[in-house]
């Protein structure tokens, strides 16, 4: 009696983990994409989910970048080339749109016993993640930064005598 307890207990360990490894896999629910602007680039950061990352970046001069980034986690987008020279001055736009990171063609799917396996994995739950940043003198300006904070400068009150 006790071998079977102990058969039936791995057993059971075996389905708990099986299970845990299968739902960590499926959910993409919780993704996000979040850009965040730096003197001398832009940082996306994917977070909670296992999704490849399209990054479209267009600026002055009909100047465009895009790549594919595989199963993405941070990816920093540097204004300066190989060289340390910086983009153009100007104003840039960008997109990162998830892509899902299993992609199956129709003809794999057909082949398949069971397609709901897939159900989860072929299509993100997040959106893409659009903005600009604008390059002044060779870095990326904050976009906090307030340009018309001059310091107010009383003059002095004249004297009528």
């Amino acid at each position: 009696m006790n071998k079977l307890m102990n058969h039936i207990l791995i057993t059971l360990a075996a389905l708990v983990v099986a299970t845990g490894a299968h739902a960590k896999g499926v959910d993409d629910g919780g993704a996000s994409i979040q850009a965040s602007q730096h003197p001398d680039g832009i940082l996306f950061d994917v977070k909670g989910g296992d999704v490849d990352m399209q990054l479209n970046i267009s600026g002055p001069g009909n100047a465009t970048f895009s790549r594919h980034y595989a199963y993405a986690e941070s990816v920093f987008f540097n204004i300066n080339d190989a060289s340390g020279v910086a983009l153009p001055d100007g104003l840039y736009k960008y997109e990162a749109r998830p892509l899902p990171a299993v992609t199956i063609s129709r003809a794999e799917s057909s082949r398949m016993k069971d397609r709901n396996v897939l159900n989860g994995k072929t299509d993100p739950k997040i959106s893409p993640v659009s903005g600009t940043f604008r390059i002044v003198n060779g870095g990326v300006i904050d976009p906090n930064y307030d340009e018309f904070a001059a310091p107010v400068v009383r003059l002095p009150a004249e004297t009528t005598e």
